[in-house]
């Protein structure tokens, strides 16, 4: 049977720290790939061909009613014209 291993309060601290730290890195890896990935998003959608797109249905999106069965075709034509589109 194993016996419960004691650790001094120093100890706990010690490994409490590295464990912060560790948690740390990769909070700040997620949000440095987080933040790269948002600043190209943006950056695309001044450039060609979104920026055309946009152009396009902005206009369109702005007059009509919020998620009404048009708004919700400009916006599908719109996402699927996109070049990160999904559709």
């Amino acid at each position: 049977m194993e016996e419960n291993r004691t650790i001094t309060i120093a100890e706990c601290q010690v490994e409490t720290i590295k464990h912060i730290e560790n948690v740390r890195k990769y909070i700040r890896s997620f949000s440095d790939k987080l933040i790269t990935r948002g600043v190209e998003h943006d950056r695309l959608k001044l450039e060609s061909p979104e920026v055309e797109i946009f152009t396009e249905y902005t206009p369109k999106l702005a007059e009509s009613t919020y998620s009404s069965e048009t708004y919700n075709e400009f916006l599908k034509k719109n996402e699927c014209s996109s070049t990160t589109s999904l559709c």
